[in-house]
């Protein structure tokens, strides 16, 4: 297929890829684990040479030195392509443009605000995908990523967060019962069962949760704004961190959004940039 605009986002744990051919308006989506540059290399380099492509990300440098790109009109900065990409799949949805907290998850967590006429980065977090990934490589060394995520939606998380209902040990607790109140502390406090892997898989994925949604929410009354957009490769196929954080967030009285293809929102912005060229 010749194709003719392509989006690169070289993250730190995936180097996600939107493209288009010249023949249709259709974006095509792709991703690779970044640490496979080899599958990486061969995967661009079968592109029509005549294609202009764009690059973001951490990473982004390193792919354009081995592919011999030195024109920066190639490159866009991460959280403009991040931005875009959002405004992109927003309009897509026909969603109303107002303003917004967007929350990227990915290796780490990134918070912005954005009123489409401009944004900015306000903070974030490294409690991310990276977090998940790297503790689930400590557990269970030999597991593929999907297996992790299944094993995870099998976890109790009450066999290891302590929880407010925990503390009070009373039908009257001055806030909701069931909130955490301290993640992983019931382990070491209770000797009534051991928690398994899975217990604690279940118990990163809803601290993870539940330090994103908390940071989000205070950006959120901070700026005035009522809608927080969550994106990020760390959300896909993970109904659990999902459903944490549009809990916490419906608790906090803000309106969590999720959009598709929001693991892509970079290379989309990236995408968008080498269509202007």
């Amino acid at each position: 297929m010749e194709v003719s605009y392509i989006g690169v986002d070289a993250g730190g744990t995936l180097t996600k890829i939107a493209y288009s051919s010249t023949d249709s308006d259709t974006i095509h989506y792709h991703y690779i684990p970044s640490k496979d540059t080899k599958l990486i290399l061969p995967f661009l380099q079968s592109f029509s040479k005549q294609s202009v492509i764009t690059f973001t990300g951490g990473r982004a440098q390193l792919l354009m030195d081995e592919l011999k790109i030195d024109n920066r009109e190639h490159y866009i900065i991460e959280f403009d392509a991040t931005i875009n990409g959002v405004h992109f799949l927003l309009q897509e949805r026909e969603l109303a443009e107002e303003p917004l907290i967007v929350t990227n998850i990915g290796t780490g967590t990134s918070i912005h605000f954005t009123d489409h006429k401009r944004h900015k980065r306000l903070g974030g977090t490294g409690v991310g995908g990276g977090l998940l990934t790297g503790m689930s490589a400590f557990l269970l060394p030999n597991e593929r990523f999907d297996e992790v995520l299944r094993r995870s939606s099998t976890g109790k998380r009450e066999m290891i967060d302590l929880l407010v209902k925990d503390i009070y040990n009373s039908p009257s607790t001055p806030i909701n019962p069931n909130l955490t109140a301290s993640n992983f502390g019931k382990i070491g406090i209770s000797t009534a069962s051991i928690p398994t892997s899975n217990d604690i898989l279940a118990g990163i994925i809803g601290m993870i949760g539940e330090v994103v949604s908390t940071l989000s929410v205070q950006y959120a009354e901070a700026c005035s704004v009522e809608k927080i957009v969550y994106i990020g490769s760390t959300l896909e196929n993970n109904p659990m961190l999902r459903e944490t954080i549009e809990s916490y967030t419906t608790l906090k009285n803000k309106n969590s959004i999720f959009i598709d293809n929001h693991g892509f929102a970079g290379a989309i912005g990236a995408f968008l940039r080498s269509k202007k060229q």
